[in-house]
């Protein structure tokens, strides 16, 4: 079946109309047959004339892409507290799935094949109360609606009140105005960390968050390339950071990223001479040549998280009166960031350097996750807490796990995006850990994917549908009789059921940008298209 442009069907059904009234004045007809007449020639126009052209009107407004304005859309948020605006779209069923599969066995190489175009009903598609206390995975290629989906979500999140933290590798500033915006019209702190910005950043303290030297101590070993984590190196590494962190703890100084580099590049001889524990009593005895030889892989890990601006950012001063960049900025931690239900940006700059991006990343999630432990043993409800991780496989670790698995006992909802699922094998070694990844998002969300294996996942997740089938077969035969030569006509007709997949996994290849398929709370999808958000 050939598609018709969408214009098309309009023209045809305004030339039916003509057609009617012009035949209705020819042939002398009153004003109200004339007008029965018009509105029968209208529907003519519209069932039999173009139905060809009605398909096509119906893909050309899924390819238009809704506005919304970020006043309308906090009003919203607020006046309906159990929804989250998704989008445009509707229910994907049996009957949708039927659809699809007739279109594509009459144009199997059509690449204008869309999910919308066989949605009957566009309404607004949302997140219901159970689903949106659940984790969601984000899928899709670059520039095919992760951030503003990110944006749509955490703008009604801040006009509901919750604390909002975004983690954003790339920093896209229009996503961080988006948010200071937001976050000013309802007087609600914001912060941001822009390494590469430290002019327009606020300072912040990852490791004011953590009640044990051990948890510390694994916080910052975490960061020492993997090759070496698992070794003596990074095993010696732990148990130097461990020791002098429990001096810093016993003598109640902050535990700073330069505090730790003094006392690592002292031997802990500083703190030795006012508290001689044990541990500071053996690592202050050991071979100054072979600790140095043993902390290499330490050593630049705390280097770069302290020097120049960056150090100022993340670390106070170790000396009272010491002059730095950040006297006019606000200098926070995590969780005060969250009592206040404030709005923090990350921007970690993954372009310019991504192992400086990595490491940060690594440290946030880590100390959010020293947060959520906190409130799980006090029994502290608090305020919502909704995470917005981008780029997921650039800064997952541990922590980030530890987050998604008991997170919302605490009142963490974690959004996390990745391009293909791949990159979470890579970034956690094996697919067993990515897959205990995915298996933690109640929601997924898939946008335009390129990669096979991520469609191939994304589809099972999907599920079958049995969808009719059938074919035609006529036939004729001639054979010779006693009474000469005889001809013999057939035709035939077969129906049966078939099971296919719910989301064909090429059509995930080819959505539009914006344009998304759903899996909410494990027992319902949706096909849809995000709004742009306006301001």
């Amino acid at each position: 079946m050939s598609r018709v442009p969408g214009w098309e069907g309009v023209l045809s059904w305004i030339i039916a109309l003509a057609l009617s009234v012009w035949t209705g004045r020819w042939v002398g007809l009153g004003t109200l047959a004339m007008q029965g007449l018009a509105l029968t020639g209208a529907a003519l126009g519209l069932v039999v004339l173009a139905p060809q052209g009605l398909q096509a009107c119906r893909l050309g407004r899924a390819r238009h892409v809704a506005r919304i304005g970020r006043p309308r859309l906090e009003r919203w948020a607020r006046r309906h507290p159990e929804r989250w605006l998704l989008g445009q779209g509707g229910p994907w069923s049996t009957s949708q799935a039927q659809a699809l599969y007739q279109r594509l066995c009459s144009a199997p190489d059509s690449a204008e094949v869309l999910l919308l175009s066989h949605v009957r009903f566009m309404r607004p598609v949302f997140l219901q109360s159970e689903e949106a206390v659940g984790h969601t995975l984000v899928m899709g290629a670059p520039g095919t609606g992760k951030t503003q989906l990110f944006k749509l979500l955490a703008l009604q999140a801040i006009a509901r009140g919750h604390c909002v933290i975004l983690l954003d590798p790339k920093g896209g500033g229009h996503l961080r105005q988006s948010l200071a915006q937001a976050a000013a019209q309802v007087a609600r702190p914001y912060f941001q960390l822009l390494p590469a910005e430290p002019e327009h950043s606020d300072g912040l303290n990852l490791l004011a968050n953590g009640r044990q030297a051990s948890e510390l101590a694994s916080r910052i070993s975490r960061l020492i390339p993997a090759d070496e984590s698992d070794n003596a190196f990074g095993q010696f590494a732990w148990m130097t950071l461990n020791r002098i962190i429990e001096g810093l703890l016993a003598l109640r100084q902050p535990v700073t990223l330069k505090a730790l580099r003094f006392h690592v590049g002292d031997q802990g001889h500083a703190l030795r001479a006012r508290l001689p524990l044990p541990g500071l009593v053996e690592l202050t005895t050991h071979d100054p040549t072979h600790y140095r030889k043993m902390i290499l892989a330490l050593t630049p890990v705390l280097e770069t998280l302290t020097a120049g601006p960056l150090g100022a950012l993340l670390s106070p001063p170790l000396e009272a009166g010491h002059h730095t960049v950040m006297e006019d900025r606000p200098r926070v931690h995590l969780a005060q960031v969250i009592r206040q239900a404030g709005v923090f940006y990350a921007g970690l700059g993954a372009l310019s350097d991504e192992a400086l991006s990595r490491a940060l990343g690594g440290l946030l999630l880590a100390d959010l996750a020293a947060v959520a432990g906190d409130r799980y043993r006090d029994s502290a409800s608090g305020v919502p807490v909704r995470l917005f991780v981008d780029e997921a496989a650039e800064v997952t670790n541990p922590a980030f796990i530890q987050l998604l698995n008991k997170g919302r006992e605490c009142g963490f909802v974690v959004t996390f995006a990745v391009q293909t699922l791949a990159d979470l094998e890579v970034a956690m070694r094996g697919p067993a850990p990515a897959r205990m990844m995915l298996g933690n998002a109640g929601n997924l969300i898939a946008f335009r994917t390129l990669d096979p294996e991520s469609r191939r996942i994304w589809a099972e997740r999907a599920g079958s549908a049995w969808v009719r089938t059938g074919s035609d077969s006529v036939g004729a035969q001639q054979a010779q009789g006693y009474k000469g030569w005889q001809r013999g006509y057939s035709a035939g007709r077969t129906r049966q059921l078939q099971e296919v997949a719910m989301i064909p996994e090429a059509l995930l290849g080819q959505l539009p940008n914006l344009h998304f398929v759903a899996l909410l709370g494990g027992r319902r999808t949706v096909a849809g298209r995000l709004p742009l958000v306006k301001g």
